[in-house]
């Protein structure tokens, strides 16, 4: 029987539509549930598409009932429409399907942000860090390759058509069949086997769930959370120490990604970022993630998970001495353009400071709460805000 984490009334949906889908041979119900579940109308009946990839899951009977053509498709689809409709728990889900790419390696991948989660996007920009500090570079490589192959294969067939609103729709004759093509040629392009011991994990949920077996073969499920899932699996496996070395280096990685055409010494933001007393190196001092100045103000952005009780506000200290006495000098700790030199820059004491204080959270399948403390001003976010920061840092950067 599924587990699950998020659904606790998803069992009543499944008995239901077991009572059907137990009816049919197994081989065209894997691809009618497929052609259902990839369809973009259908993303907001999350809970509905997920108790239907339980039932393959689940499936005991070997039913007589065909699905192969798309009057047969429309036969079944009636009969579970009463489960699968939405409901009042159901919320609307963003329908993209492929807009948003992943840059990994120079190379652009195919994503889906609208899975039921929040801060997907930013999530996403810290799984090539993860993956690189963990060394599951591979194996990220054939994750992006299967996610977005597939998004390229469906594509053209299944486009959003304008409506934002929560439904349960038939999709369309053209649909269904790429779908069938789709199980007979492309799917042996990708090494499934992998992917699936890649996604396993003990106490692994139908929101998590992304294959089935079945008599020795493997099936995909369509479950538009694969990468946040695999995210989440490897997340899991690192200590607080790493964690905060991915958050820093994923939010540097993302800075050189958005800079990567500036190579001038005046570029605007410093990553990672460190005081130079008297212009000279000081081992002493500590490394921020990153330092921006536009021509009205600076921003310094320091992961506060890095810092004991009261050490933060001494570190804040630390940089207001300089700059208040003029002689606040910050450089890159290293030098990423391959030139002569480390680039640097001298903040004047009339230049206003503000202080991005952030922490190491940055996986969605987690809660997360932060509360602040009583008695102090500054306010925390997390690294996957910054990810979203950064972008207005870039427009700070050229207007203010």
């Amino acid at each position: 029987m599924v587990k699950t984490e998020a659904f606790p009334t998803i069992r009543m949906k499944i008995d239901r539509l077991l009572k059907i889908t137990n009816e049919y041979q197994f081989n065209d119900l894997v691809k009618a549930v497929y052609c259902i579940n990839l369809c973009i109308n259908n993303r907001s009946v999350l809970e509905s598409c997920l108790a239907l990839n339980a039932c393959l899951i689940e499936y005991e009977e070997k039913g007589s009932k065909r699905i192969g053509t798309y009057d047969e498709f429309k036969g079944f689809f009636g009969k579970i429409y009463d489960v699968m409709k939405p409901g009042i728990a159901d919320d609307y889900t963003v329908e993209d399907f492929g807009e948003v790419q992943l840059r990994y390696n120079d190379k652009f991948y195919r994503v889906i942000i609208g899975t039921g989660h929040n801060n997907v996007y930013a999530c996403l920009n810290f799984l090539p860090t993860l993956a690189r500090n963990i060394s599951r570079e591979e194996e990220l490589c054939l994750a992006l390759e299967y996610v977005s192959g597939t998004i390229d294969y469906f594509i053209e067939e299944n486009k959003n058509d304008g409506v934002v609103e929560k439904r349960f729709v038939l999709p369309t004759e053209i649909l269904f069949y790429k779908v069938q093509k789709f199980f007979k040629e492309e799917v042996k392009k990708y090494d499934i086997l992998e992917l699936d011991s890649l996604m396993m994990s003990e106490g692994t949920t139908i929101e998590k769930s992304h294959f089935v077996c079945r008599e020795d073969n493997i099936y995909p499920l369509y479950n538009v959370s694969l990468l946040i899932d695999l995210y989440d699996i490897w997340e899991n496996k690192i200590d607080f120490k790493e964690q905060i070395s991915v958050a820093n280096e994923g939010i540097i990685d993302r800075i050189y990604s958005l800079f990567k055409m500036d190579r001038s010494r005046s570029c605007s933001i410093f990553a990672p970022a460190m005081i130079f007393p008297e212009q000279k190196y000081d081992s002493s001092q500590r490394t921020y993630t990153f330092i921006a100045k536009a021509s009205r103000g600076v921003v310094v952005a320091l992961n506060a998970d890095e810092y004991e009780e009261g050490q933060l506000e001494k570190e804040i200290a630390n940089i207001g001495k300089y700059h208040k006495s003029g002689t606040l000098h910050i450089a890159e700790a290293f030098n990423r353009f391959d030139k002569s030199g480390l680039r640097g820059i001298h903040i004047p004491a009339d230049m206003p400071i503000e202080y991005l204080i952030y922490d190491s959270f940055m996986n969605p399948n987690q809660m997360h709460m932060s509360l602040g403390e009583e008695g102090k001003k500054r306010k925390t976010c997390t690294a996957l805000d910054v990810i979203y920061y950064l972008r207005s840092i870039k427009r700070f950067i050229f207007i203010w």
